[in-house]
């Protein structure tokens, strides 16, 4: 699991212009500089969210119904 500042998830939820965006887990690399990096597959081709309540809902089933091999 990622633990990104205090929030434990595997995806993020942020407030855009037009609603809530989410990003789900996909990997995490560590380049020479040797920083931990973690990349995100976007979920905003499900479109755009008009509660935080209703992106993390939809994240949540994502990532409970499919793998992460499809990532």
């Amino acid at each position: 699991m990622i633990i990104k500042g205090n929030n434990p998830a595997p995806f993020k939820v942020n407030k855009g212009m037009k609603g809530y965006n989410v990003w789900v887990y996909k990997n995490s690399t560590i380049p020479s500089d040797g920083i931990i990096r973690h990349h995100y597959k976007s979920l905003t081709i499900k479109g755009k969210f008009f509660s935080r309540k209703d992106a993390t809902e939809v994240a949540w089933d994502y990532i409970e119904n499919h793998s992460y091999a499809e990532l």
